[in-house]
């Protein structure tokens, strides 16, 4: 993307595509691994916690840490050029900013969350399999379009802190829906029709929402017309 100049989002499908391949290089080329037996973070919390949330504790502290250390680095000179760069390229370039560095750096503490992300959720689940990234993408899109409408609601001056909030409380709102329809026995074959209603309504909410507003403008006008024609 940066150096060859091919389109972002060509970029993307051609990195996963290859990814696929290294992905099966790395598990030993498997498609399944299974961790039963193998002492991980969640098996070492569980001796040193006990109880039934050890999960919850152990993925709590670190999305905790993480939040504190992404939003205390993207205050420093470098955070700040990368939120630049993604503001507005033009302008950075004029500032003699290195534009493809910062571009690449975004995507490599981006990738490395999702490393994380990954690596957690293997442990948890006690296997790895190659396809468990597969439609990621659209349901961090609709976690975080989730998050943006309910923290609009409580904060009118929008900063990094609360962008952090909103990609953590829409994450967590978009499992507790999963949940919820688990626990009213939605069959396993229909989650997938469910997680796309869901992304459905979380993507296409601003359109709505902008709709409602344009038709409500509207009744306002043409309630103030009538007001004016009668006095």
């Amino acid at each position: 993307q940066t150096k060859l100049k091919v389109q972002p989002i060509l970029a993307g499908i051609l990195t996963m595509t290859a990814l696929y391949s290294i992905n099966i290089m790395v598990m030993d080329d498997k498609a399944n691994v299974s961790l039963l037996g193998v002492d991980t973070l969640f098996t070492k919390m569980k001796m040193l916690v006990g109880g039934s949330y050890y999960g919850m504790i152990l993925g709590g502290g670190i999305v905790l840490i993480i939040c504190i250390l992404l939003g205390v680095f993207l205050y420093t000179k470098l955070g700040l050029s990368i939120r630049a760069t993604g503001d507005n390229e033009d302008m950075v370039r004029s500032s003699s900013i290195n534009v493809d560095l910062m571009k690449i750096l975004g995507l490599a503490i981006a990738n490395g969350l999702v490393a994380v992300s990954g690596a957690l959720i293997a442990q948890k689940q006690s296997f790895a399999d190659v396809s468990m990234g597969t439609g990621m993408v659209v349901i961090g899109i609709a976690s975080l379009i989730i998050g943006e409408v309910i923290v609009d609601i409580f904060v009118k001056q929008r900063g990094i802190k609360s962008n952090i909030l909103a990609a953590v409380l829409g994450s967590i709102i978009y499992r507790l829906i999963i949940s919820a329809a688990l626990s009213v026995n939605i069959s396993a074959t229909s989650m997938k029709l469910v997680s796309a209603i869901i992304v459905v309504i979380a993507i296409s909410y601003p359109v709505i929402q902008s709709s409602i507003q344009s038709r409500m403008n509207q009744v306002r006008r043409q309630k103030g017309g009538i007001s004016d024609v009668r006095n």
